[in-house]
This record gives C-alpha cells, structure tokens and sequence, in this order.
C-alpha cells in the first residue's frame, strides 16, 4: 500500500502534535531559560550564561494564558544557583 500524504497524516497526527505541544506547554507554565544578553550582571553572571526561571515558585498557570490555576504564597525575594537557595 503506498502512503500518500493524507495517510500519513492520519497515522502520525498524534505523535506530531505531541511532539511539539508538550515540550511548548512545559516551557510555558512550569519552566523557562534565557540567555544573557549583556554584562550587566557580571562578573557574577557571563554574558553566555543561560538564566533557568522556576515558574511554578509564583503561581501554576494554564499553558498559553494568562490565569492562574491556583494561588500560592508570594514568593520570597532570593536567588537560587544550581539548586542552593540563598534568601534575603
């Protein structure tokens, strides 16, 4: 049976649209990275640094909106490198 590109469609939608949903709705309410774009902050952070943002630590949110699903505590002013936390 050759496979046309509907076909193909059919067999594969689900892992396609897996494929990128979930990483994107990870990305969007649990966790996020970003590069350092200047030396403002150095020399504790370099400018090649990527900066890891916990979005859970201020509320959970519903991927790609604004709501929040929950509310939790405000979150405490602090800085957390490599899993140490150190608070004002």
């Amino acid at each position: 049976m050759k496979m046309t590109r509907v076909t193909f469609f059919r067999s594969w939608w689900f892992t396609l649209f897996a494929t990128v949903f979930i990483p994107l709705s990870v990305r969007s309410a649990v966790g996020d990275w970003n590069n350092m774009p200047t030396v403002s902050l150095g020399p504790t952070i370099l400018e090649v640094d990527r900066i890891c943002v916990n979005k859970l630590t201020y509320d959970p949110v519903i991927p790609f909106t604004t709501p929040r699903a929950a509310r939790w505590d405000k979150a405490l002013r602090g800085i957390s490198l490599c899993g140490i936390e150190k608070w004002n």
